[in-house]
């Protein structure tokens, strides 16, 4: 049963890490249309990916120790 619910808590981990990655992929995709320049345009994709790995590390970090 212990098994079960793991298996269930690690999909929906899953599921909420691709859930933070589209957001930053998606703020990016957002950024690109109101920015102009080609600067600010690597900034801003810069900073997206950064945000949605940090979304990402946050929430493996908060999984694992829940797991424990």
């Amino acid at each position: 049963m212990i098994e079960i619910v793991t298996a269930v808590e690690r999909k929906v981990l899953e599921v909420e890490l691709v859930m933070a990655v589209a957001v930053g992929c998606v703020l990016v995709i957002v950024m690109l249309v109101l920015v102009g320049t080609m600067e600010e345009v690597v900034k801003t994709v810069l900073v997206g990916v950064a945000v949605a790995i940090n979304s990402g590390l946050f929430l493996l970090i908060n999984t694992q120790c829940q797991l424990e």
